[in-house]
This record gives C-alpha cells, sequence and structure tokens, in this order.
C-alpha cells in the first residue's frame, strides 16, 4: 500500500489527497481511506501552524464544502482543530453547521471569512479554543475572537451615529471584515437582514457627504488646540479631539476650524459638557 508508506513518511500528504478528490468533487478511494485511518495518529505530532494553513487552504479553496466533509468522513477534523471543536454544538448549530458545508462555496473565499462563518456554528467557548489551538498570530487572533461577539452586535447599529462611533472603535478595517461576516451569513443562512443593508446604506451615506469618522477627519489637529491654548501637551489635546469626534458625529456640520476651536474653548470651561458629550439628547 504505497499510500501508508507515503502518509506515515509524510503524514501532510493525507491533506494532498483530501484537497485532490475536494477539486474533483468527489470522495477518497477505499484504498486511501484505509490508508489515512492508519497513518493519521501521526498528525498529533504535526506543527499546528502548518495544520492552520492547511486548513485555511481547503475552507477556501474549490469545493470547500466537500473537503470539509473529506475531514470528517476521514475523522481529520479533530487532529486540526483539537477535540473540543465540537463541544455543546446544540441542534441550531448543527443545523447551521450542514447548511454551512452545502453552501459555503457560494460565499466570500477569503480564507478568515470562511473560517468566521465555519466558527458562528460552533459553540462561542469551543469556536475560541479553536482559534487558540491553531496559534494564530497576535492580531489575527484578537480579530478573530472579537468576531464571535461584535459581528451579532453589528445588527444592533441603528443610526448613523452609532455606526460612526462603532466605526471609530474598531477601525475601518476591522469593521469592514466583521460585515463582510454578517453579508455572508446572511446569505448563507438565507436571512433578510434588512439592517446589514441599512447599515450599508448608511456608510455610503456618510462617506459620499465626507463626514468625520476618525479624529485625522477633523479640520484642526493638536498642533491648533496648542497654539490656542486649549491644551497643554499632545496628551491633553488628543483628549480633547476625541471630545470634539464625538460632538461632530452627532452634529457633522460642526466640523469647521472655527467651530472646533470654539467647542474645545467650551469643553476646557466646562467639566458637566465634557462629562456629557457623547449624549444625544431627545426631545
Amino acid at each position: 500500500m504505497d499510500n501508508i508508506k507515503s502518509f506515515i513518511n509524510e503524514p501532510l500528504l493525507i491533506f494532498n489527497a483530501i484537497k485532490k478528490a475536494a477539486y474533483k468533487n468527489k470522495t477518497v478511494d477505499n484504498k486511501t481511506k484505509i490508508a489515512i485511518s492508519e497513518s493519521s495518529s501521526l498528525l498529533a505530532e504535526v506543527d499546528k501552524v502548518e495544520l492552520r494553513v492547511i486548513f485555511l487552504d481547503i475552507i477556501s479553496g474549490k469545493n470547500a464544502g466537500q473537503g470539509l466533509k473529506l475531514l470528517g468522513d476521514n475523522e481529520l477534523m479533530d487532529y486540526i482543530l483539537g477535540q473540543k471543536w465540537y463541544e455543546k454544538m446544540n441542534s441550531t448549530k448543527i443545523e447551521n453547521f450542514n447548511i454551512l458545508l452545502d453552501r459555503i462555496d457560494e460565499t466570500n473565499s477569503e480564507k478568515l471569512v470562511r473560517f468566521s462563518l465555519f466558527l458562528s456554528c460552533l459553540n462561542k467557548n469551543s469556536a475560541q479554543e479553536v482559534i487558540k489551538y491553531l496559534e494564530f498570530e497576535k492580531k489575527e487572533e484578537e480579530l478573530l475572537i472579537n468576531a464571535i461577539k461584535e459581528v451579532d452586535l453589528l445588527y444592533y447599529i441603528g443610526n448613523p451615529m452609532e455606526l460612526k462611533k462603532k466605526i471609530k472603535n474598531l477601525g475601518i478595517e476591522t469593521y469592514t471584515f466583521y460585515n463582510k461576516i454578517a453579508v455572508e451569513q446572511n446569505k448563507i443562512f438565507e436571512r433578510a437582514d434588512l439592517k446589514t443593508e441599512a447599515r450599508e446604506y448608511m456608510l455610503e451615506e456618510i462617506q459620499k457627504r465626507g463626514e468625520a469618522l476618525f479624529l485625522d477627519d477633523l479640520t484642526i489637529d493638536e498642533t491648533d488646540l496648542i497654539y490656542n491654548n486649549l491644551a497643554i501637551n499632545r496628551e491633553e489635546a488628543i483628549e480633547i479631539l476625541d471630545m470634539l469626534l464625538d460632538l461632530v458625529h452627532i452634529k457633522p456640520y460642526l466640523n469647521t476650524k472655527e467651530h472646533l476651536l470654539k467647542e474645545a474653548k467650551s469643553l476646557s470651561k466646562n467639566p458637566f459638557k465634557k462629562a456629557f458629550r457623547k449624549i444625544a439628547w431627545q426631545k
């Protein structure tokens, strides 16, 4: 059995067989299946980073759903994701996982988007364990772990001010990534989510009108504040600019040099106004 010898000598070749079969949208032949079964335990010694790269390749490649099914059918998932990846999956999560297997190929093929869709079908604690198990670099690990919570929170954004605040806190790249996940979840699970469409429309309008999202979008900077004796150093200036950005999120028309210097002067003299700057009073 040449496959057994090959897999024993180089266990990662197992995944070449999986990817080849998935690419053709077929199953592995019986001899290969036996060879995988008899040599797969050697994958326990393989570097997790290598397994992560392979898994992301499969999940973002052609016929990814078939690739995931082949990993499951050949009992390889535990070696890649750890033995607790499927723990506490309730009936809804299991149903979503089966839908994912059938429809993942219809979604955005970016690796981390697809991986996040996969994670969304797991118990949230298990999803975090999988991320940590695969030893992502710190920045990607934080991005993926935060996505577990943040993608759901996007649903509660109801107006442009809240959207601006969210983008300010996340950064536009991170927000865009999380929104992609939300869009693909709606697609794959056939959800009619008007909130997602509303967010996309609001952001388009915000950008069309040139409204400020970040400190760099303000018409003044720390130099202006220090020069006008409204801040004694850069740290204090940035704190004041942050307050002004909160105000401009509510009232975009205030983003002029004259208005912002006037508001900065008012803030520096009024602690009460500082404390309540983020509140949009309702009539």
